[in-house]
């Protein structure tokens, strides 16, 4: 859970009207509210153009990772419910008649049959691309799942990639919404044959809120591509992303493999790392994955410079943490 502060200014934010109208109500503890607001909200006299929209982005991002939070506490709690059938006198006039499973053509069929029908009816491309985009009327940001028909190569830049990527069908996952038998099947093969590309940690660690931690232990692949610059900025509710990500990792129980990379280009703007820092920061993440996975994980590492491999490992997990390696 965020700290109070951090929750007051995500309330604030996602109720703005409720505040006013109660600032107006206690007019004659106005200058208590003044300072209320002003201790939630630090004035920023000092900011103007590129600063002050720099500070709006990090008051944004940061909102949105208080809300990706309860949704998650949220989705947990309700999967973590008994589903029942319903007692009431009219819940059960007014609900649907569905038909037996038995009376359906693929219940006929044997299971590897089926395990083979939803695989080609969810899976198509082999690899999920998820990111956070924000619409422009909308608060927060949301997590965007798209099918990429290609895996990142050698070194992983996913702006090859975007070519390759589209919209998932609607009805990729309808059909776990057909019976409760069909869902039991397709979900495990949903979630454990694809692998998911992550382009930064923020989505990952927002994946894993909103994701139940039943289905986090379902999956077998992920793989991260992340600017080495980018990593202090994207888990703004955390002071140590190297912790969250272990977290993540942690939940994933069934991981077999772990893609790592890492661009160590110098951003055009800001921002300048040694080679050793660089190496040290990938060392602190690559550590933590093989720490938190089993022996039968297989953890890659790479480090690259626009198309040039930098360094490159790959490890089992479940062994001894690596020192400084000297880039090439």
């Amino acid at each position: 859970m965020a700290p109070w502060r951090d929750e007051l200014q995500y309330y604030n934010f996602k109720h703005p009207t409720f505040f006013k109208y109660f600032f107006i109500l206690t007019c004659p503890f106005t200058c208590c509210c003044v300072f209320a607001y002003c201790y939630i909200h630090p004035p920023a006299f000092y900011m103007c153009g590129n600063a002050a929209r720099d500070a709006q982005q990090r008051k944004l991002k940061k909102m949105s990772a208080i809300n990706f939070e309860h949704r998650g506490r949220t989705v947990n709690r309700r999967n973590s419910l008994s589903v029942g059938k319903p007692t009431g006198l009219c819940t059960r006039l007014l609900r649907k008649k569905t038909s037996s499973q038995l009376e359906s053509p693929l219940t006929r069929l044997p299971p590897e049959l089926r395990a083979m029908i939803f695989e080609l009816a969810m899976i198509d491309t082999g690899a999920v691309y998820i990111h956070t985009v924000r619409k422009y009327s909308a608060k927060f940001d949301r997590l965007r799942g798209l099918a990429s028909d290609s895996e990142p190569g050698h070194p992983p830049d996913l702006s090859d990639c975007s070519p390759h990527l589209r919209p998932l069908d609607a009805g990729t996952t309808a059909l776990l919404s057909t019976c409760r038998l069909f869902y039991s099947e397709a979900l495990p093969i949903l979630y454990r044959r694809p692998r998911f590309i992550f382009n930064t940690l923020g989505d990952l660690i927002a994946f894993s809120l909103i994701t139940p931690k039943t289905h986090l232990r379902l999956i077998h692949s992920i793989c991260i591509d992340c600017h080495i610059f980018r990593i202090s900025g994207l888990t703004p509710l955390r002071p140590d992303p190297v912790g969250s990500f272990a977290n993540v990792v942690q939940a994933m129980e069934g991981l077999q493999t772990v893609f790592l990379a890492f661009n160590v280009s110098t951003p055009s703007r800001g921002g300048f790392l040694l080679p050793s820092a660089m190496m040290g920061e990938a060392l602190k993440f690559f550590n933590a994955a093989r720490k938190e996975t089993a022996a039968r994980c297989t953890v890659h590492l790479m480090l690259y410079d626009g198309r040039e491999v930098r360094y490159e490992t790959v490890e089992k997990g479940g062994g001894v943490e690596l020192e400084g390696v000297v880039l090439s």
